[in-house]
């Protein structure tokens, strides 16, 4: 070891190294620490934006899947109407004819239920099951549902 004045000023010297190297050592393990807490801010931010965009996702699924409940039921009320329109138009149109015989008013009795099977296979987009011809009755299918007008 060094004797004197030289070895107070070295032993002084490694000393304020040392404190000097400490210093640089908890100065970058100070910034390391300042990073990992942006890091997990960011991190944070990140997955709350994620669980924002879930939950946006979520409530336009569940507004998409209410309005398709609705439009279905709509088509269902529609579909209902529409088949009551054509029974009572039907009604309307047989009610009109007056029979000679009771065996005439059961035939077109028949004829009736036959003919607004038909008519609802077409208005429905399906083929009836036997051939009807169906009389005084026409059915025009558009975009919107079917028009049924009766001839008279």
């Amino acid at each position: 070891m060094l004797k004197g004045e030289d070895g107070k000023a070295v032993a002084c010297n490694i000393k304020a190294q040392r404190q000097q190297q400490q210093e640089r050592e908890r100065a970058a393990h100070e910034e390391l620490r300042r990073r990992e807490e942006a890091k997990q801010r960011e991190e944070l931010a990140r997955l709350q934006q994620l669980e924002a965009c879930r939950r946006r996702q979520e409530e336009e699924l569940h507004r998409v899947e209410v309005e398709k409940e609705r439009a279905l039921e709509l088509q269902r009320r529609e579909k209902e109407l529409r088949e009551k329109l054509l029974c009572n138009l039907l009604k309307k149109s047989s009610g009109k004819k007056s029979p000679d015989t009771q065996e005439q008013a059961g035939q077109e009795t028949s004829g009736a239920d036959d003919l607004i099977m038909g008519v609802l296979s077409r208005v429905n987009g399906l083929k009836p099951e036997k051939s009807v011809v169906v009389q005084n009755v026409d059915v025009k299918k558009s975009r919107e549902g079917a028009e049924i007008t009766t001839k008279t």
